[in-house]
């Protein structure tokens, strides 16, 4: 707890409300209670003045109208190049890691002997590749970051066009990697 009351117990103090070793402090600080007393001063005299009367209602029209007009004159800033440029290539890179994991789980979930296979719903479990580091999950996280939810959700469950397209367009050193790593997965044991 701090040495000096905070605004909220300066109004709890105003309100009479303020308890314990807070009131305690209070009793014994100068600094809070001159805190408290401006405070007492303030809400006296905002209370002092009576009944403040509701603006025209023309007021709130020309105030909407003149936000309206503001918001307007702002001059709306183009993506920076690192989007453009970037953008689709970190969608690529997601939707391709999305399907890659499905087909490995989907490999092993196949692979695997009908009376060791995990409940419906439960969490997969492969070996080694649940295990992402602090700095991994900020990339993703950066990545998505700057994603709409529709292309978050065409990244998380791609359809069958999107991943055919996606491995398309890998290179064939690309493409050789995903079979190595397939490959390997379907080899190492549970």
């Amino acid at each position: 707890m701090s040495l000096h009351l905070s605004g909220r117990e300066c109004v709890d103090a105003v309100d009479g409300t303020l308890r314990g070793a807070r009131r305690t402090h209070l009793d014994a600080c100068a600094a809070c209670r001159r805190e408290v007393e401006a405070l007492k001063g303030t809400a006296d005299a905002a209370s002092a003045t009576g009944e403040v009367p509701d603006p025209s209602p023309l007021f709130w029209e020309h105030f909407s109208r003149r936000v309206r007009e503001a918001t307007d004159a702002e001059p709306i800033a183009a993506p920076s190049r690192w989007v453009l440029t970037w953008r689709p290539m970190l969608i690529g890179a997601a939707a391709a890691s999305a399907v890659a994991v499905a087909v490995v789980l989907g490999l092993q979930h196949r692979a695997a002997p009908a009376g060791t296979r995990a409940p419906a719903g439960a969490a997969p479990a492969v070996a080694g590749e649940m295990d992402v580091d602090d700095a991994s999950m900020n990339v993703i996280a950066q990545m998505a970051a700057g994603m709409s939810d529709d292309e978050l959700q065409q990244a998380a469950h791609p359809g069958a066009d999107t991943r055919v397209g996606v491995l398309e367009d890998l290179t064939p050193a690309q493409q050789a990697e995903l079979i190595r790593l397939i490959q390997a997965q379907m080899a190492s044991p549970e």
